[in-house]
Order: structure tokens, then C-alpha cells, then sequence
């Protein structure tokens, strides 16, 4: 979980959910980046928010999973993090509501996140894009040709 949200996927759900509910928001969207993309694009589902940006996303964190897991992604944090919750994200974004649409970017010189994006390709409400001559720091390469800020707005307009 995240300090203070939640001990689990579901709990920061839940409590996303409230904190936009009192602050009367009426449209949700959700941006993540590395080991933090997957909780946002789970919780961007499970809200049924308008949208998603993903840098360096991961997308399944699933046991059967074909894609490599992130560095990080050890077998004593897989223990620690409830089954439910360590799943292919592919699944629900094909559930998900037609007005959902959601977008990675990753660096075609990282194995696993081109591998996790890809995992994510030709579904109808979901663009993989790649990004040329770029490694794990998406965002870093995108801030250095001012494209950015860009992607957010993309996700926004839509």
C-alpha cells in the first residue's frame, strides 16, 4: 500500500474514491510512472476514471505472467502484496467502459518496459507509444524535448 491510503490496491481505491467525492471531482484521471504505474492504472480501472497515462508502465504483475517483472519486483515483494491484487492489468482495461482510455509510453531500449507496454497493444481503448533511443526514464526524455506536458494534455482533451 501506500503510507496513508491504503494497505492495499483496493484500500487506495477506496480511499482515492473519498478523497474525490469530498472534494466534489466529477472526472478521474490517473498518471503513473515506473513501479507506481501499476497502481495507478489498476486504481484508474477499479475508479472507473476517465483515463490513464503510463510511463515505464507495468501492466502485469500476474504469476502465469510472459512479460519480465520490473527490478524491483523481487519474490519477497510478491509475498508481501495479496494475490488479488497481482494480476494482468490487460483484463480489466478490456472490461473497462467505453468511455476509458488510457496511454503508455515506454522507451524501446528497455526490455521490460517494452515488453510490459506491449502487453497492452490492439485493445481498442488503450495507446502503446514508443519512444526512440530511450531507456527506463520516459519522462525525463520527453521533459528534454519538451513533449512532456504534452501527454497530459493529450489524455485531458480526449
Amino acid at each position: 500500500g501506500a503510507a496513508g491510503m491504503g494497505r492495499n490496491l483496493s484500500g487506495l481505491a477506496d480511499r482515492i474514491k473519498a478523497l474525490s467525492l469530498k472534494i466534489g471531482a466529477s472526472r478521474l484521471y490517473f498518471a503513473g510512472f515506473s513501479s507506481g504505474s501499476y497502481a495507478a492504472l489498476h486504481a484508474s480501472l477499479e475508479l472507473e476514471a476517465i483515463g490513464y497515462l503510463g510511463f515505464s508502465a507495468v501492466t502485469d504483475l500476474s504469476a502465469q505472467s510472459a512479460c519480465p517483472p520490473p527490478k524491483f519486483f523481487t519474490d519477497e515483494v510478491r509475498r508481501r502484496i495479496a494475490p488479488a491484487d497481482l494480476r494482468n492489468l490487460r483484463d480489466m482495461v478490456q472490461n473497462a467502459g467505453p468511455q476509458y482510455f488510457g496511454t503508455i509510453h515506454y522507451g524501446e531500449r528497455s526490455e521490460i518496459d517494452s515488453t510490459q507496454a506491449l502487453n497492452m497493444r490492439d485493445l481498442r481503448n488503450f495507446q502503446v507509444i514508443r519512444i526512440a533511443d530511450c531507456g527506463h526514464d520516459v519522462p525525463l526524455h520527453l521533459i528534454s524535448q519538451n513533449r512532456f506536458y504534452d501527454a497530459f494534455s493529450d489524455l485531458i482533451a480526449r
